[in-house]
């Protein structure tokens, strides 16, 4: 009965040997992209274009409020001598307008998606592809990315921010 359970033990050993040893050349690191996309040249660029971009649809959006906010105030004051097929006319034509801009705000928060995507995408691509470049070099098994990847917690030494951060400018920055 003991060499049965001493044959187990040291069968169970061998087993889980190879598995332990590789367990121990896993290599992981994160990297926070968010943070890369706001530090590099390229990332600063395209936030102010992305911003250019915002404030642009941003007026044209608060032009659009400020008209119907207009229309809501006279539609208020002219109520009280209306008769009730136009007050009923000015209510629909209120409806209308409403939906309009309701219609305007999401197509404008489609289209900056969209272009923001548009802009980041090649950005990304670099990085991407630099943080393969870091993973072979460095034999990392995994890099996960911060954010996405749902990470609580790791060491700072793990974080490969800085460096792809500094690879990507000295590629890619100067122009």
């Amino acid at each position: 009965m003991r060499s049965t359970f001493a044959s187990a033990v040291v069968l169970c050993a061998a087993l889980a040997f190879p598995v332990l040893a590789r367990a121990a050349a896993i290599k992981v690191g994160y990297v926070d992209l968010q943070r890369c996309l706001g530090e590099i040249e390229d990332g600063k660029r395209a936030k102010a274009k992305l911003k250019r971009i915002f404030d642009k649809k941003q007026k044209q959006l608060n032009e659009k409020q400020n008209a119907l906010k207009r229309f809501e105030d006279e539609l208020r004051k002219e109520s009280v001598i209306l008769k009730d097929e136009a007050k009923r006319k000015k209510a629909e034509e209120y409806m209308t307008k409403r939906q309009e801009l309701m219609q305007l705000y999401m197509a404008l928060q489609k289209d900056l998606a969209k272009q923001e995507a548009d802009i980041t995408k090649p950005i990304l691509a670099k990085l991407s592809k630099l943080l393969g470049d870091i993973g072979q070099e460095q034999d990392f098994t995994f890099i996960l990315e911060k954010t996405d990847s749902g990470l609580v917690f790791a060491k700072p030494a793990l974080d490969l921010s800085n460096e792809l951060i500094r690879r990507y400018n000295d590629r890619y920055g100067r122009k």
